[in-house]
């Protein structure tokens, strides 16, 4: 969502655009990447990962395990949750956490897309908060980056988890501009 500037037009063609404007990027928490982004950084993690690829499918394997597959991650790892100690507000509502880049949208098919840029790294984004209406997940973001990221104060998010449209923010637009726009001045 565009909490500055971000006028739309259309081109010759048709195909809506809009310009470089303040984007307010939405992002929550992944179990899943967060569990796989700390097995990565195991190096018993990734040997046994990378075994199993290597070893499925062939015969010797087969034979050896009797059918049985290999785990994919180390006994520390296993049941690895999440790498945050509470990815949820006190209210149940996952967190939400936000930043604002500079970034134009082009019509694409049916979607509006884009991208921003967050510690030297592209990330595409679609509709109006990054996701066709859906937060982006953290794990995208580069880990040294991160704690740069503004936690949403828990009624502002809220709203967003109360009212969330399809593929738009529904009413909880002018709660997340309102904070956006006092918090990134």
């Amino acid at each position: 969502m565009f909490i500055k500037n971000g006028h739309g037009y259309y081109d010759s063609n048709g195909q809506q655009h809009s310009g470089r404007g303040q984007y307010l990027a939405l992002f929550s928490w992944n179990d899943y990447k967060a569990a796989d982004e700390i097995r990565m950084a195991c190096e018993t993690c990734r040997r046994l990962k990378s075994a199993r690829d290597a070893a499925t499918g062939s015969p010797e394997w087969v034979e050896r395990c009797a059918g049985y597959e290999m785990p994919d991650r180390c006994d520390t790892h296993t049941g690895v949750h999440s790498g945050i100690e509470e990815p949820r507000y006190p209210n149940g509502n996952s967190r939400l956490w936000a930043t604002v880049r500079v970034c134009a949208l082009s019509q694409l098919g049916h979607f509006m897309m884009g991208t921003i840029r967050i510690g030297g790294k592209s990330i595409t984004v679609s509709g109006s908060i990054g996701n066709d209406g859906l937060p982006l997940d953290v794990q995208e973001v580069p880990a040294n980056w991160r704690d740069k990221l503004v936690q949403v104060p828990q009624d502002v998010a809220s709203a967003y988890w109360t009212d969330n449209g399809h593929n738009d923010i529904g009413s909880a637009r002018d709660p997340l501009r309102q904070w956006a726009r006092e918090t990134f001045k």
